[in-house]
């Protein structure tokens, strides 16, 4: 008996296609102000990460207890649900491959996921030089 038949007729990648789409559709349908939250609480919890590696740097001068440290933000971006473009970037692809949505809703997605990280040269990261 093959896993098709076991499962009642869907195979296991099937039904994590299926998933995935169900997933990339919820995404994809969210209202203006989730979407904004969910993309600028992403880049604030990536930059928790940013300042605990930078704490943990000048106190102990041990890289990799910095780079564990920096892992606190994508602790917080999990435990959150927030967003980064990077992050799971595919689902909403799935869903506008199977025509449950369509192209404008997936270029909303990502400008919207993607503006908080827009910042011009050096307003938050000084220069070295400076």
């Amino acid at each position: 008996m093959s896993v098709v038949e076991r499962s009642g007729g869907e195979s296991p990648a099937e039904g994590a296609f299926e998933r995935l789409v169900e997933e990339g559709d919820e995404r994809l349908s969210r209202a203006w102000l989730p979407l904004l939250a969910t993309g600028l609480l992403g880049g604030v919890d990536v930059g928790t990460g940013v300042l605990a590696y930078f704490l943990v740097q000048h106190y102990t001068h041990n890289t990799l207890l910095a780079g564990l440290a920096f892992s606190v933000g994508f602790v917080a971006l999990l435990l959150a649900r927030s967003e980064l473009f990077t992050e799971n970037f595919l689902v909403p692809v799935v869903a506008v491959a199977a025509g449950h949505r369509g192209m404008w809703s997936l270029l909303r997605e990502y400008v919207n996921l993607t503006w908080p990280h827009w910042n011009p040269p050096g307003l938050i990261w000084p220069h070295p030089d400076r």
